[in-house]
């Protein structure tokens, strides 16, 4: 973002710089191709700025974002029966800390879970004993 500031900025200064020549340039020739450089160079500002633009709208709005981490929370399990291998991968990323191990005689061992999915369960279990996380007196 910084380098298309700064691009910017250099567009502006050769404008400025052009302007300058054609004020004092004499021959209409010579005017003509400063004023196709001035053109080139504001569409090249143009066509950043937009560049810069787009690069401040988020790709997702905050509600969407969240919807699709509460519903992936809810359901990991509906995410991991599509058919893509690549979801399938992101989901057993973000169950378990390490890549479950299975051997065909004993199965899975203890899969250890990642920290979300372990507070969740957390969570789920103090809320059926009867407690939100504060102690009783």
């Amino acid at each position: 973002m910084a380098s298309l500031k700064s691009e910017l900025i250099n567009i502006e200064r050769q404008v400025g710089l052009l302007l300058d020549r054609i004020v004092e340039a004499q021959v209409p020739s010579v005017i003509n191709a400063y004023e196709r450089r001035i053109k080139l160079l504001e569409e090249q500002r143009v066509s950043v700025n937009e560049t810069l633009s787009r690069r401040n709208e988020p790709v997702r709005s905050f509600e969407r974002t969240c919807q699709a981490a509460l519903k992936f929370l809810a359901d990991p399990l509906a995410l991991y029966k599509l058919p893509n291998m690549d979801i399938e991968r992101l989901v057993i990323g973000l169950i378990f800390s390490k890549h479950p191990s299975y051997t065909r005689e004993k199965g899975f061992f203890e899969p250890e879970l990642s920290s979300p999915i372990n507070n969740l369960g957390q969570f789920q279990a103090k809320k059926q004993n009867g407690g939100a996380g504060g102690s009783r007196t």
